[in-house]
């Protein structure tokens, strides 16, 4: 059988390179654990969150077009999402806060740019009142334990003159972060133990 090593992405299909075993079972599932999820991501998921998301940032521009001339905190912010929408930061007065340099400090080619993003304590924001024009809080808030979120709300508001806070959208069949559908109307208790098999 081959093993990991011998399969190569190409063009959204997977080559080979040596012997494989004939049972088409085993070869469907050494092709999934090994490229399929992080390659589907990129190749197909992906695209279809940047369709999305440059949708709704340009509805956004439409209702505030003076938005990218202010000041920008984006709380809990990553590189590819201004990848997503066409935006670099770096041109604009865009500040990228974050409690770790991780997933969201890579951009959509999977390069790691922390350099770019701010990292803090996840409490207080650290910067004086009303320092920004603009702060923006992109699928966050669920994130946040449910005692702590008066407080995260409150410290958006002390640091920010206006405000754009979202969050996935219940009523939505498919949970965004595991690409899983009806996942999140699951009792938690299950959908713990079902969100291993999301991507």
């Amino acid at each position: 059988m081959a093993s990991v090593e011998s399969l190569q992405y190409v063009s959204g299909l997977f080559r080979f390179h040596g012997e494989i075993e004939s049972n088409a079972e085993q070869t469907t599932n050494l092709i999934w654990r090994a490229d399929m999820p992080r390659n589907l991501w990129r190749s197909f998921i992906h695209p279809v969150m940047a369709y999305f998301r440059r949708k709704r940032f340009a509805r956004l521009l439409r209702l505030e077009p003076e938005l990218l001339s202010g000041r920008i905190l984006d709380l809990g912010g990553s590189v590819h999402f201004w990848e997503k929408v066409g935006i670099d930061p770096a041109k604009h007065d865009i500040t990228l806060l974050n409690v770790a340099a991780d997933g969201q400090s890579t951009n959509t080619k999977g390069e790691d740019v922390a350099a770019r993003i701010i990292l803090y304590d996840g409490v207080t924001i650290p910067w004086p009142e009303g320092y920004f024009d603009w702060v923006l809080c992109n699928s966050v808030i669920e994130y946040v334990q449910p005692q702590q979120r008066q407080r995260f709300c409150s410290e958006i508001h002390r640091v920010g003159r206006r405000l754009v806070v979202q969050t996935p959208a219940f009523a939505f069949p498919i949970e965004p972060h595991f690409v899983m559908p009806f996942l999140h109307w699951l009792p938690r208790s299950v959908g713990r133990r079902m969100a291993r098999f999301g991507l």
